[in-house]
């Protein structure tokens, strides 16, 4: 399934154009005022900052940073070249314009680097704003699917419990709602886990790292894999001994398995712990409908969600959730993929969690 944007109502202007052009139209201003000062009356000639500094604010806002010095820097050298030439050979003579145009200098850069900071804030608004109606969206959207499902089991549960429950028939059947029901409970726990991972991730939250094994880590998750009903095979190359937060390594290792069962077509999953070159590798082999190279780096984004027909795709957080901790931790997630034949991730971690400076 695509990804569907979201983007916002509105947007800092000529923010549509390509980078040449924002600046050929930032700078147009200023080459209109700078090349009709000859034919100015003299009046205007001796006041250069009342005409040079709309350019420089228009080209500050419509380019940015870049467009409003530039614009800065062409407005002083015609204003020291042309207009005040005796500034460069006897400044001490016009002490005025010479701080005038110091003035200048200074004001029009520091209001090109407050606009500059401005639409920073303003594009980062926005993106926050998308970001929040994609997630409503999404969420909305998919936590509405599993209760509705739920509710459904529960009504013919119901009708169920009325009839004899000597039948083999309705016994199977009912057998049938509760473990949909628990599947659907499942994926709703799921999907609030997921959220309140982003949540955590995003809020700058610390880790607390301690001794692990990641050995032990790896043999555990083949009575897990069993329990929805798929076959692993784990194979660890001695202890492989870190410090790291348990809590979101082991996250982060159940979110790739999660994503190899869910995109294996029922097939095994292989997974591999060891150490290598001073660092720990985790391998995690899928023999599953594999990744089209176009999506293999925007798996990791948030709310990416890159789905074949015929399968849930949920919020795309998992693999979000598991690189921003691999990240966390100084470590990195690569990923090898062929279509129809499966996807090979690999985490790397460092042995110890970095420091923060």
């Amino acid at each position: 399934m695509a990804r569907q944007v979201f983007t916002p109502g509105w947007s800092l202007p000529l923010s549509s154009l390509p980078v040449g052009w924002r600046w050929v139209m930032a700078l147009l201003p200023t080459v209109v005022v700078l090349a009709s000062r000859p034919w100015m009356p003299a009046v205007l000639k001796q006041t250069p900052a009342v005409l040079h500094y709309p350019p420089v604010l228009l080209a500050a806002w419509l380019g940015g940073l870049g467009p409003g010095v530039t614009s800065t820097l062409a407005c002083t050298v015609y204003s020291v070249l042309v207009l005040r030439p005796h500034l460069l050979s006897a400044p001490l003579d016009d002490v005025p314009g010479l701080l005038r145009t110091g003035m200048f200098l200074v004001t029009s850069v520091g209001f090109s680097a407050l606009v500059a900071g401005l639409q920073q804030a303003v594009r980062q608004a926005a993106r926050a704003v998308a970001l929040r109606d994609e997630f409503i969206t999404l969420a909305s959207h998919e936590l509405r699917t599993p209760l509705t499902t739920m509710r459904l089991n529960l009504y013919n549960t119901r009708r169920l419990l009325g009839m004899p429950v000597d039948d083999e028939a309705i016994k199977a059947r009912t057998t049938k709602l509760v473990d949909g029901l628990d599947r659907q409970l499942t994926r709703l726990e799921r999907l609030i886990l997921d959220m309140f991972d982003v949540s955590m991730l995003e809020s700058g939250m610390k880790l607390s790292p301690e001794p692990l094994d990641l050995a032990a880590l790896g043999e555990s998750l083949a009575p897990k894999a069993a329990a929805v009903g798929s076959v692993l095979s784990v194979r660890v190359t001695g202890p492989v001994e870190g410090s790291w937060d348990r809590r979101w390594v082991q996250q982060l290792v159940a979110n790739l398995l999660d994503n190899a069962i869910k995109y294996g077509q029922g097939r095994p999953v292989d997974v591999e712990v060891l150490q290598q070159d001073g660092q720990v590798h985790v391998v995690v082999q899928d023999h599953g409908v594999g990744i089209a190279p176009e999506d293999r780096q925007r798996i990791f984004e948030k709310f990416a969600r890159v789905s074949p027909p015929g399968l849930e795709p949920g919020l795309g957080l998992g693999l979000y959730v598991a690189d921003q901790t691999a990240r966390l931790h100084g470590g990195r997630i690569d990923v090898e993929s062929t279509l129809g034949a499966g996807t090979r991730f690999t985490v790397v971690l460092p042995r110890t969690v970095p420091v923060p400076r």
